[in-house]
């Protein structure tokens, strides 16, 4: 299969990721990131369909939009602006046309990035959400969540529903009011480790 991963031009977006897109690699499909070309390194060796303003630009635009630096107040309204709002309205054209290019059989979105579900929709496209760390508060994901699906309906588009939730993170670690999701898929955490990296061994020293 061809499998797009769609994530946030962040360290802390991206990097949960890359094990299942080595796995999925591994087993014979293709992958690549739809991210921006700034990520390139972080991914590598999978291939980046370039799409969107770097992470800089976008707070850029909210400020300019709601007069509010998202980098020290992300409330809900701080939130949907800049990942279902911002985001989105910066980068959609150009997702678009990459994802057609690739022609995905199955995208994976991180949690907080909206433009996978966006192609996912455009091209009737199966997705799942990506756990990045401790579970969304709920006003803040549906804030999100209703931001960008304005951004679709505003294109025609109908926004549809993840097949699951894949996610990597302990249950021990959430916080205690949460609730996993209903079609949940848990994987074993894996620390990031850069490919082609020849593997490390101890050293040895010598003995008195």
């Amino acid at each position: 299969m061809n499998i797009m991963f769609s994530g946030t031009p962040a360290y802390g977006h991206l990097l949960p990721l890359l094990s299942l897109a080595r796995a999925a690699r591994h087993a014979g499909h293709t992958t690549a990131f739809l991210t921006h070309s700034a990520l390139a390194d972080v991914v590598a060796p999978v291939p980046v369909l370039h799409a969107g303003p770097t992470l800089e630009e976008v707070f850029s635009e909210v400020h300019r939009r709601i007069g509010v630096d998202a980098a020290a107040d992300m409330s809900p309204a701080t939130a949907a602006e800049f990942f279902g709002g911002a985001r989105v309205d910066l980068g959609a054209d150009e997702a678009l046309k990459a994802a057609a290019a690739f022609a995905p059989d199955l995208i994976v979105a991180e949690v907080a990035d909206f433009r996978g579900p966006l192609a996912a929709a455009a091209l009737d496209v199966p997705w799942v959400t990506h756990g990045v760390g401790i579970a969304l508060e709920g006003s803040l994901a549906e804030a999100m969540q209703t931001a960008a699906a304005s951004r679709m309906s505003a294109r025609g588009i109908t926004p549809t529903q993840a097949l699951a939730s894949v996610d990597p993170w302990p249950d021990c670690l959430q916080r205690d009011t949460w609730e996993p999701a209903l079609h949940r898929i848990t994987l074993r955490p894996e620390a990031h480790d850069t490919e082609g990296v020849a593997e490390w061994s101890p050293p040895e020293f010598p003995r008195s």
